[in-house]
């Protein structure tokens, strides 16, 4: 979904369109925020969630910082739709790696 809302701010050029990509992503969001949460408690030992939190927000935070400035420097060197364009190639290539590194076992 991240994929396609980037995707979708990189070829769109009209107001309307853009504030519903945003809608859309604010939907996502909202939608997902909540379960990443849960899916930490439930995979940690209670004694441990106060730092798996911790540690969850620290590489939130620098993936965020990394990711705003690549795509501030895309943005200012080649524009909005090749950064957003990026965006979304980067997002689906997380999203291969993660079905490539997490199958579902076999009985």
């Amino acid at each position: 979904m991240y994929a396609a809302v980037y995707a979708g701010f990189a070829v769109s050029h009209a107001l309307p369109a853009l504030l519903a990509w945003f809608l859309v992503y604010g939907f996502y969001f909202g939608l997902t925020e909540g379960t990443e949460k849960a899916l930490i408690a439930d995979l940690v030992p209670s004694a441990s969630r106060g730092t798996a939190f911790g540690l969850l927000t620290a590489v939130q935070g620098i993936g965020s910082l990394a990711a705003s400035l690549l795509f501030g420097v895309l943005w200012t060197e080649f524009g909005a739709a090749v950064a957003f364009a990026t965006g979304a190639a980067l997002a689906l290539a997380a999203t291969a790696a993660l079905f490539l590194t997490f199958r579902e076992p076999t009985l």
